[in-house]
C-alpha cells in the first residue's frame, strides 16, 4: 500500500464476517508522517436512503516541527446502528521515536503505545471512548 505523506487511510481493526453487519467498533487509522493532511471517515447503515441516513469523522495530522498530533473530531450526522463509542488504533508510519505520547480527552496507559524502531512505525491503542467528543493525541 502506498500512502502520500499526510494522507491516512482507515480500516477495520479486526477481520468480521459480512462487515455490513457488523458495526465499526474499532478502527485502525493509518497515518503516513512527512506532511501535515485531513480525512472524513464516512458511515451509514448500508441500507438507508436520502439525507441524514449517515454520519463522518474528520481526522487530521499536523506537524509542527516536532510535535506531532493526530485529531479525531467528534462524529456528525447519525444513522440506524451508529455506535456510541469506540476504539482507535493508530499507525503513524515514518514517524520518530517518540519521546513522549500524550493524550487529550481520553486516560492513556504507558503501556498502551509501542514503538517499532526496524519500521519506524508508532502505535497508539486508545482506550473506547464515545464518538461524541473529540480526542487529540501529540507525540515529539
Amino acid at each position: 500500500m502506498f500512502i502520500k505523506a499526510g494522507g491516512m487511510m482507515p480500516t477495520r481493526t479486526h477481520d468480521v464476517a459480512h462487515d455490513d453487519q457488523n458495526a465499526l467498533t474499532d478502527v485502525t487509522l493509518t497515518v503516513a508522517a512527512g506532511g501535515s493532511g485531513s480525512s472524513r471517515l464516512y458511515e451509514d447503515d448500508a441500507t438507508a436512503t436520502g439525507r441524514g441516513a449517515s454520519a463522518a469523522t474528520l481526522v487530521r495530522y499536523k506537524e509542527t516541527g516536532d510535535r506531532h498530533t493526530v485529531t479525531i473530531s467528534p462524529t456528525k450526522g447519525s444513522f440506524r446502528g451508529q455506535v456510541p463509542d469506540r476504539r482507535w488504533t493508530l499507525l503513524i508510519m515514518g514517524a520518530s521515536r517518540p519521546a513522549r505520547v500524550t493524550p487529550t480527552g481520553v486516560h492513556l496507559s504507558p503501556h498502551a503505545y509501542h514503538w517499532d524502531e526496524a519500521a519506524g512505525v508508532l502505535t497508539v491503542t486508545l482506550p473506547r471512548h464515545t464518538v461524541h467528543a473529540p480526542i487529540t493525541v501529540t507525540y515529539r
